[in-house]
């Protein structure tokens, strides 16, 4: 899980409520830091500050969202920005949800977890279509399990 985040508490903050519910946040203090540590490592989620210099929380989405799918990297809006059009310009920009501060530690965990979840989904049934059939786990039908059961104990001699 990524954080990013210019002001040092409010990182700070978030990490400590996460770590304490067993996740293992990662911290940006940029836009550009964001983007750089994306380009190592692909984490299960962004918490993304809007109001941050160099590059504004939308336009870290908008790049984040050139490169990754909503379902494959879930992006949570952080920030003091409560009107109703810079929701929707989230949301337009792909952003899966929006939490304001100051954050509400309850409903942030909960919105983190439901977007884990889908997430986790979401990749589930991707392999699933994706995965070609004869790699995919069968059970061979029983008569043939029967058969190579015999003829294993044919050759140990029993």
């Amino acid at each position: 899980m990524l954080i990013v985040d210019d002001e040092r508490i409010n990182r700070e903050l978030l990490k400590a409520i996460l770590l304490r519910h067993g996740y293992e946040p990662i911290l940006a203090e940029s836009g550009p830091d964001a983007l750089a540590l994306l380009e190592l490592e692909l984490p299960s989620l962004v918490l993304l500050d809007v109001n941050m210099e160099p590059m504004n929380g939308f336009d870290v989405l908008a790049r984040i969202r050139e490169r990754h799918l909503d379902t494959e990297l879930p992006v949570i809006m952080v920030t003091a920005r409560t009107e109703s059009r810079d929701v929707v310009e989230a949301l337009e920009l792909g952003a899966n949800d929006y939490v304001t501060k100051p954050i509400d530690f309850a409903v942030t965990l909960a919105r983190v977890r439901a977007q884990l979840a889908r997430a986790h989904s979401g990749r589930i049934e991707w392999w699933q279509a994706h995965l070609p059939r004869r790699l995919r786990p069968q059970r061979a039908p029983s008569r043939d399990r029967d058969e190579r059961g015999r003829q294993y104990r044919a050759v140990q001699g029993g």
